[in-house]
């Protein structure tokens, strides 16, 4: 096990870990906590937030964190109310527990809501309740509040600035926010009306430097490393646009590949190196890099079945550039193969993404013939896949256009779906995906 030391990601747990330490303690008594975190670090401090809401956690808080997307003020504060009791249902699924918090009062108020009542009242009793429940409100409960889409920011601060001013239950419940260090979008929630803010700003924690000190750590002749270093490398000489570099670390990482004798290690080279050939006009020796890649992974899975998921990507790359060229349908065939194999192998959530893309792919360019047949195919996948397997996936995509395609013809099955969708994804699932698809239809105007 690595000294925690010289670990560069563990030295990143601890500056946290100390800096939102020292800036509670110092204000006890704050309502607000504001991360602000560059925008490379933000899956960083996903991941730290993850480790802290475990057993594995060193402060004292109790974190929660939630993902609900903010679609509008009207319904944010309902929909974390069912995300909050989903989330909790899941964990009594995994894990037994003593005593047992009771949700359903909340659940069944929740549901009754009128349409006018934005929930933020019975929001905030019910995580006055579970503060009582959890520790007897004697350790701060951080409600950490990362939307994974936001339809307005501004609408957004002053939800947030309302729901602080609004606060008035017990001094444990505690709220916390992420911003942004290179826009501070949501600075106007630091001044909210006899209510204390804390900004929690651990600077630049320069997560690609971390990254390639770890991948560079340990036997320097061990083939493994001399992959991850490679792998690093190319990646920046793409980014520096420079093919000439990329073909030089390409190379090395070819020959590391052989070295180690591994075929699946062999195969992931020649996929890998056509991965970011792509980023440049070389057309012809990408596809090579990737036929080569396709033939490698075949012989590899002999080798290891766990191979095939090498496989998997290869079609998906292949699909990926035959679309970039102007093959539409060679590229439907490569993803066809990618789901299918997918399927095959009882990866589901590989499956379930490759019908996404599918789908996008016949939209863009008028397949109807081929929407529906792939839309009914994956939707009938859908129905064989337990709830905590579609739950990480992209099922709610699959969902939302067959909802679209059979709402006025197949009632029945498309009420079914959708109460499936609103038990998984919560009541605001079709809005978010809806303002996801205007974005990104804005941005390609």
């Amino acid at each position: 096990m690595m000294n925690h030391e010289h670990n560069p990601v563990a030295i990143r747990i601890g500056k946290l870990q100390e800096i939102w330490f020292e800036e509670t303690e110092k204000n006890p008594d704050y309502s607000l906590a504001r991360w602000v975190i560059h925008t490379e670090d933000v899956d960083f401090l996903n991941g730290f937030l993850k480790l802290e809401s475990t057993s594995h956690g060193k402060l004292s808080d109790i974190f929660v964190v939630l993902f609900t997307p903010f679609v509008s003020e009207d319904h944010f504060a309902k929909a974390l109310i069912f995300d909050w009791i989903s989330m909790y249902k899941t964990e009594l699924e995994q894990q037994k527990m003593a005593q047992v918090w009771n949700f359903s009062v909340f659940e069944e108020k929740a549901k009754e809501l009128l349409p006018e009542n934005s929930g933020v009242t019975l929001l905030l009793e019910m995580l006055e309740d579970f503060s009582k429940f959890s520790s007897n409100h004697s350790r701060p409960l951080v409600v950490t509040l990362i939307p994974r889409t936001i339809s307005e920011n501004g609408i957004y601060a002053r939800f947030i600035k309302k729901l602080i001013a609004k606060n008035q239950i017990h001094t444990a419940v505690k709220f916390a926010i992420l911003d942004f260090a290179d826009h501070h979008y949501f600075v106007e929630t630091t001044t909210i009306s006899d209510k204390k803010t804390i900004d929690i700003n651990p600077g630049n924690l320069n997560m690609r430097e971390a990254i390639n000190q770890l991948a560079s750590q340990g036997n320097q002749n061990d083939p493994q490393v001399q992959f991850r270093i490679c792998m690093l490398k190319m990646g920046e000489a793409t980014g520096n646009n420079s093919r000439k570099a990329l073909d030089e670390w390409g190379k090395k990482l070819l020959e590391a590949a052989q070295k180690s004798a591994n075929q699946g290690m062999w195969a992931s080279a020649h996929l890998i190196y056509g991965g970011f050939l792509m980023h440049f006009p070389a057309k012809e020796e990408t596809e090579q890099m990737l036929q080569k890649a396709l033939q490698l992974a075949k012989r590899a899975i002999a080798e290891d079945k766990n191979n095939v998921t090498i496989l998997i990507q290869i079609y998906g790359y292949l699909g990926a550039l035959e679309s970039m060229n102007g093959d539409h349908k060679k590229a439907l065939r490569y993803f066809d193969l990618q789901a299918k194999t997918s399927i095959e192998n009882d990866l589901i959530t590989s499956a379930i993404s490759s019908y996404k893309t599918i789908l996008f792919l016949c939209d863009q360019h008028n397949y109807k013939e081929e929407f529906d047949s792939y839309l009914q195919e994956a939707y009938q996948m859908g129905l064989e896949i337990k709830d905590e397997d579609l739950k990480v996936s992209d099922s709610s995509f699959i969902a939302y256009h067959f909802i679209e395609e059979n709402q006025f013809t197949d009632k029945e099955e498309v009420a079914v779906l959708n109460e499936r969708m609103e038990r998984l994804f919560g009541p605001e699932w079709r809005a978010e995906l809806q303002y996801r698809f205007d974005e990104a239809t804005a941005q390609r105007k």
